[in-house]
């Protein structure tokens, strides 16, 4: 009974990708893989959960998460992707990438100082919005090792 609660929950929880809307501005930003430790994490933002309605393996669930990292006053960004068990047990980080912010900051035309970076709503379970130097921007997980960041 238990499960069919959580499945009918989950059903209702989940929402359609969002894309990036036309004539918007959208860069695919490259990342690296990285490690799971961070010395100088200062905002961990937890994706909306999308569980599996048949299971495979021992995989039901899985969400992204966003770590702002800050050393000194630069701000780093990184994603990561981790998968759930049976009722949300046994949470384990599958990848880390961290976002070439000098990338980034090229393509959108940013100050060479990236410090300050705030992740906020997630519209998906994918996609992600979040705001540096007083602008906004929706970034979008796809299943290659680069991101698509659209400039809201």
């Amino acid at each position: 009974m238990r499960r069919l609660l959580f499945l009918i929950l989950a059903s209702v929880l989940a929402r359609p990708s969002v894309l990036p809307a036309q004539g918007r501005r959208t860069a695919e930003v490259p990342t690296l893989q990285d490690s799971a430790y961070y010395a100088w994490i200062t905002q961990l933002s937890l994706g909306k959960a999308r569980w599996s309605a048949g299971v495979q393996d021992a995989v039901h669930g899985r969400r992204y998460r966003a770590a702002v990292l800050t050393s000194e006053i630069f701000s780093t960004l990184v994603i990561e992707l981790v998968t759930y068990g049976t009722e949300g047990c046994c949470a384990r980080v599958v990848w880390a990438r961290r976002v070439d912010m000098d990338a980034f900051r090229r393509r959108f035309g940013l100050g060479a100082e990236l410090a300050g970076l705030v992740v906020g709503a997630w519209p998906s379970d994918s996609s992600f919005e979040f705001t540096i130097q007083r602008r906004r921007f929706l970034a979008i997980v796809g299943a290659g090792p680069k991101l698509a960041i659209q400039e809201l």
